[in-house]
């Protein structure tokens, strides 16, 4: 992962979600580290664990596909009950 934003004068941020190998989910925050008179010296990494948050919204996910799905089911019979 290049560090090239660091270079900036300007106080730029960079956020990724990233997965590790066993597929943990983690959120990933890196900022410029200014010393007192103002110059960038290196990076603030920080990292954050999100698997809860992103296990959670995929079970969210796939709740609103099924939930989808089940009402176009019932749509379609509904439709094909009011013909009589």
């Amino acid at each position: 992962m290049s560090l090239s934003f660091l270079s900036s004068k300007r106080l730029l941020r960079k956020e990724l979600e990233v997965q590790d190998k066993r597929g943990h989910w983690y959120s990933l925050q890196i900022r410029p580290y200014r010393t007192t008179d103002d110059k960038i010296d290196g990076a603030v990494i920080v990292l954050s664990d999100i698997d809860e948050a992103k296990q959670a919204s995929e079970r969210i996910r796939k709740s609103q596909l099924f939930m989808e799905e089940r009402l176009r089911q019932f749509t379609n019979l509904c439709w094909f009950s009011s013909k009589t």
